[in-house]
């Protein structure tokens, strides 16, 4: 999901959110995530190995969608490496979701939404950049970037401390 950042320090302050993308001004500098690059982190290790390279091939295809935006690449490109970033999602999303029916994850639904959701904005976007109504540029590409380390932070580690709760038995069933 979208993550709201502080529209200015005043708001922050008051605890006053306003997505800084909504109101299409440039994300603050002080609260402006590093998504130069969105490398591979520990923390979002599920100790799967199908889970976590499928997790890793994202990372990578994001890394080369960035790349070719960084690298002014043309629209056709970038419209390209969007969609072998998202055919990497969904090969991911199929991997965690068969996690999530094999050990019978209580929160498969809400996850399994989440997933469905995320694929569906980049669909919304590959669409408008395939109709040449919308440019991928460094805001949209960090955006993508913003997304998928906050499903990867936020979503996937209730996944991981479920299981790790659980127990090995979780994980064998896998």
């Amino acid at each position: 999901m979208p993550r709201d950042m502080p529209r200015d320090d005043e708001n922050a302050r008051q605890g006053a959110r306003q997505p800084w993308w909504a109101s299409g001004e440039v994300e603050p500098e002080t609260t402006r995530h590093d998504m130069t690059t969105l490398a591979w982190n520990e923390q979002w290790r599920m100790g799967i190995e199908d889970v976590d390279r499928a997790r890793r091939e994202v990372l990578q295809a994001y890394e080369q969608l960035r790349g070719a935006v960084r690298g002014e690449a043309g629209p056709g490109t970038r419209t390209r490496l969007l969609g072998e970033l998202m055919a990497a999602m969904e090969r991911l999303f199929v991997e965690e979701e068969g996690v999530m029916v094999a050990v019978d994850y209580p929160g498969a639904e809400d996850h399994f939404r989440e997933h469905h959701d995320l694929l569906a904005r980049l669909g919304r976007y590959r669409d408008a950049l395939e109709a040449g109504w919308q440019a991928l540029d460094l805001p949209a590409t960090q955006f993508i970037g913003s997304n998928l380390s906050g499903h990867f932070t936020d979503e996937d580690r209730t996944l991981v401390t479920w299981l790790a709760r659980e127990g090995v038995e979780a994980l064998a069933v896998v």
